[in-house]
């Protein structure tokens, strides 16, 4: 009987036991928990015991690196109230749980991290209200570490800690390289349309690029002989990350300088503008590339560089970009985890006979989702496995997906791939990947 029950649970079944066991081994059934709600000037903390009653409740007028005298006031109520050992518990808002680890670690003591989402949830279902206080998070807070709905935080090497926050930069910085280049593309099409028709590629030719760095004025362009504009759109070239010079490009956009469709009131101010987001973007571009050199760079000295590189169409970036975002792969102890980290797993929608529109779940990491989303473009264009997955869910007879669906799963498999590929420390086969060879959670 004990062996028809153990093979019946699913690994989502044995996933989850063994995981509430090591939350059961951090967080005993008679613990003090320390709940505290965490904030730059004040530390609302409240002690609570078995059977989740309040203990003890205190304020203290400190930032988080003042913790320990919250800890020193927990231990002291834990041991008058004879209930032990002491477990730490706070949400993981922004950087102040990070103090609060190291001095836990310093003492011997278990930090356990409460998801906000859930405290938000757990707020309403305390007493069916939404009301707010300090006092009141900190006590749910240790409620739900009580009933292990936390996690343990790990902490990184110094390694995978530089790659997150050079992640982080890049994130900031591509989208400031984004906002950049929108807005130019704006005012040109405002004030002199004819100049970005000079190239087929847009904004994306740097030859046209370095056209706009000799001058935006139109006026200024046409009063310009095509021989000076030439030598002077060459000096200009290296800003922009280029070797080559177009000339077919830089005469259709001398010729762009006498086109009609050039508003005269817009073209002073407009100019001096778009001038402005030119530099925005040339410098937001020169950060990113910087940025992404390091980050490969780090990726390198982890070791994970040439494995990552092995699936055909992933680059170096790409890599380090979701690696940035997952940290160190043998954190997991599955593929499937990776994705679930993303938020692009699917996840059910039915009841009884009620068959729902089944979406991916949407939770996770935000950043993650988009390094993979990004990733997964050149992968359907230059991998096959990957170009016959995504043919085959978007050409299947039974419940075909879009193109964006299609894109997303490719994402997903991704994510479990690379996992697969990094702690088993093999290189990317394409014949296990297009289900020819067993990889078992690939």
């Amino acid at each position: 009987m004990g062996n028809r029950t153990r093979r019946g649970l699913s690994r989502g079944d044995r996933r989850r036991n063994e995981r509430l066991r090591r939350l059961r081994e951090a967080v005993p059934e008679e613990a003090a928990i320390l709940g505290i709600d965490l904030s730059q000037a004040k530390q609302v903390a409240v002690v609570t015991g078995p059977g989740d009653q309040t203990l003890a409740r205190r304020t203290f007028v400190c930032s988080p690196w003042g913790v320990d005298q919250v800890i020193d006031w927990g231990l002291e109520v834990a041991a008058r109230e004879g209930v032990g050992p002491l477990v730490v518990a706070c949400e993981p808002t922004g950087h102040r749980w990070k103090p609060v680890l190291e001095r836990c670690r310093r003492r011997g003591l278990t930090l356990v991290c409460v998801q906000p989402l859930l405290v938000a949830r757990e707020r309403e279902r305390e007493d069916l209200t939404r009301d707010r206080s300090d006092p009141k998070d900190a006590t749910l807070i240790a409620h739900l570490a009580r009933e292990l709905r936390c996690y343990l935080p790990q902490v990184p090497e110094a390694g995978w800690a530089r790659l997150r926050h050079l992640g982080a930069r890049r994130a900031a910085k591509v989208r400031e390289r984004g906002a950049a280049r929108q807005s130019l593309r704006d005012l040109l099409e405002c004030y002199w349309p004819a100049a970005l028709e000079a190239a087929a590629k847009g904004l994306d030719s740097t030859t046209l690029l370095a056209c706009l760095l000799v001058s935006t004025d139109p006026e200024e362009i046409r009063r310009m002989r095509l021989g000076t504009l030439l030598r002077r759109a060459a000096r200009a070239l290296p800003a922009t990350g280029a070797t080559r010079l177009d000339r077919r490009v830089v005469r259709r956009f001398h010729g762009a300088a006498s086109d009609p469709r050039i508003l005269p009131f817009e073209r002073e101010g407009a100019s001096e503008r778009a001038a402005f987001a030119l530099a925005d973007l040339l410098h937001a571009a020169r950060q990113v590339a910087e940025c992404e050199d390091r980050m490969v760079g780090v990726l390198d000295a982890l070791g994970y560089l040439e494995l990552a590189c092995s699936i055909r169409g992933l680059s170096p970036v790409g890599a380090a970009a979701i690696l940035a975002e997952t940290g160190d792969p043998t954190r997991y102890d599955s593929p499937r985890a990776w994705a679930k980290h993303a938020g692009a797993c699917p996840r059910d929608n039915a009841s009884g006979r009620f068959q729902g529109r089944t979406r991916v779940s949407g939770r996770g990491r935000p950043l993650l989702r988009t390094a993979a989303w990004r990733a997964a473009w050149p992968l359907v264009q230059h991998n096959p496995a990957f170009r016959a997955r995504y043919q085959r869910l978007v050409g299947r007879e039974r419940n075909p997906l879009n193109d964006a669906q299609a894109r997303a799963a490719v994402a997903a498999a991704l994510l479990r791939q690379l996992h697969a590929v990094l702690t088993r420390r093999e290189a990317w086969d394409p014949e296990v990947a297009g289900g020819k060879g067993v990889v078992r959670a690939a």
